[in-house]
């Protein structure tokens, strides 16, 4: 055999093993390599999107309650917060009437509208004002921290409640247990200037179905 035929003869054995299925073990229809054991374990499934919790009409109802409550009550309740506010003695510094407080505390608690820890969050509010005023001596002009409502977060809370009881509330639901009410008085447009009275209101589920404040805010949760 000459070295041509030779030659012939390593280049279609060559040939042969190249094509699919020559030469090596690889099934039909196999592409590359042979899969490796973590390539056939299944992806997981993506997840479910979590359906939103169902709206309750009775989260909105609570909060117009007490908005509607409150107009009605708000100069029955104790606001006698601090003592010494008179200023006939000018040897007396502000201080926290806690008696007082307290009182006002049993009346909102009555009202069957807030959550223990509302509450308990305003009586850590007191002992903080009190530290600070004993801290920051003061006699004369408005108490720091005083000097609006506490549950309107205005200065002139009349005119607020109104302006809420004649808006629109809109309610989401974070989860089941839990609703954030925004009530909203009507747009004005007055001497090129805009404003809106607001008031979000945050609240609890309790058992019996009921719905309890337990935070109010100026702005967005």
């Amino acid at each position: 055999m000459t070295l041509s035929d030779i030659l012939r003869a390593v280049c279609a054995a060559a040939f042969l093993l190249a094509l699919p299925g020559c030469g090596s073990n690889q099934q039909p229809g196999a592409q590359g390599p042979t899969a490796s054991a973590d390539s056939l374990v299944a992806s997981p499934s993506p997840a479910l999107p979590q359906a939103p919790a169902p709206a309750d009409p009775a989260a909105e109802q609570t909060v117009r309650r007490f908005i509607g409550w409150y107009a009605a009550t708000m100069e029955k309740l104790q606001g006698d917060f601090i003592l010494n506010a008179d200023g006939q003695d000018t040897t007396k510094y502000y201080a926290v009437n806690f008696p007082g407080t307290e009182q006002w505390l049993t009346a909102l608690k009555a009202s069957g509208y807030f959550a223990d820890s509302y509450l308990q969050n305003w009586r850590a509010y007191f002992r903080q004002q009190n530290d600070s005023l004993r801290a920051h001596p003061q006699n004369d002009g408005p108490p720091p921290g005083f000097d609006f409502d506490f549950l309107t977060y205005s200065q002139e809370a009349d005119t607020k409640l109104a302006e809420l009881r004649a808006g629109t509330f809109a309610t989401t639901f974070p989860d089941k247990n839990h609703a954030l009410v925004k009530a909203r008085g009507p747009y004005h447009n007055q001497n090129d200037e805009n404003w809106q009275e607001a008031l979000d209101v945050r609240l609890v589920r309790v058992p019996g179905n009921r719905w309890l404040i337990e935070a109010i805010s100026n702005t967005s949760f």
